[in-house]
C-alpha cells in the first residue's frame, strides 16, 4: 500500500510539472497566464486551509491522551505547562 501511495503521489508530481510546462508554454500573453494561474491558487489556498483546520484539533487531541494516560500526577501540571506552552507556541 505504501508503494501504491508513493507511486501516486510521483504521478500527481509529474502531472503538475507537465500541466505547468504546458500552460505555460500555450499561453503567450502574461496577463491570460497570470488569470489562469489565479483559479489555481483558489485550489491550493482551499486545500491549504482544509489541512490547518485539521492539524490543531489533531495536535491538541493527540497532547490531551498524552496526558490523560499518564500515571504520575505529580509530573502531570509540569508536563502539561510543557504540553500547553508548545501547543500554543506552533
Amino acid at each position: 500500500m505504501a508503494r501504491r501511495l508513493t507511486l501516486y503521489i510521483m504521478i500527481g508530481l509529474l502531472l503538475g510539472i507537465v500541466a505547468g510546462y504546458a500552460m505555460n508554454a500555450s499561453i503567450a500573453d502574461p496577463a491570460a497566464l497570470k488569470e489562469a494561474a489565479d483559479w489555481f491558487t483558489i485550489l491550493t489556498d482551499i486545500f491549504l486551509r482544509l489541512i490547518k483546520m485539521i492539524i490543531a484539533p489533531l495536535v491538541f487531541s493527540t497532547l490531551v491522551v498524552g496526558i490523560a494516560h499518564m500515571g504520575d500526577t505529580a509530573a502531570l501540571g509540569r508536563i502539561g505547562t510543557r504540553t500547553m506552552a508548545w501547543f500554543i507556541s506552533a
